[in-house]
């Protein structure tokens, strides 16, 4: 189970490590998000016993990063569709890590990236979020995972 934020903080350098050779830094804050104009989202969604979504919103630099990381792009040849497809990476393995440790008969949805949140953002509970907010090389990088109501409300 994800307890705080320094967990998430654990998962992020896992990712961003193994993606990018790099570690993030911990920026704290009162509320999730990158504060960044540009940025580009990514989210999944477990269900099983513990129903929850994860969460991950990069600066569009941060995103670009992590692009040309995993698929070798020169910056320059990078596409919309590039980088919905690697926050479509990096958000399925947070949330195999987070996953990993939520439940271990939980399943993990298809990862989705884009600029928009998704509609079913509604059947979350804001209050039971916990989230983290960094940076990587000076770019913002914030992840956050929430209960659905449903299981908020059975326990």
């Amino acid at each position: 189970m994800i307890r705080d934020s320094e967990q998430l903080i654990d998962i992020l350098n896992q990712v961003w490590t193994s993606v990018l050779g790099r570690m993030v830094d911990e920026t704290g804050g009162d509320s999730f998000g990158t504060g960044a104009e540009s940025k580009r989202l990514g989210w999944c969604e477990t269900v099983g016993l513990d129903p929850s979504i994860i969460l991950l919103e990069c600066s569009e630099d941060a995103a670009r990063l992590a692009t040309t990381a995993f698929f070798d792009i020169e910056p320059e040849n990078v596409t919309e569709d590039d980088i919905d497809d690697a926050m479509e990476e990096l958000i399925n393995m947070v949330g195999g890590l987070v996953k990993s440790m939520v439940c271990d008969s939980a399943r993990l949805l298809l990862p989705t990236g884009g600029r928009e949140w998704p509609a079913e953002l509604d059947k979350y509970e804001p209050s039971s979020i916990i989230f983290a907010n960094a940076t990587c090389d000076g770019s913002p990088v914030s992840v956050a995972v929430m209960k659905s109501k449903e299981a908020q409300a059975t326990g």
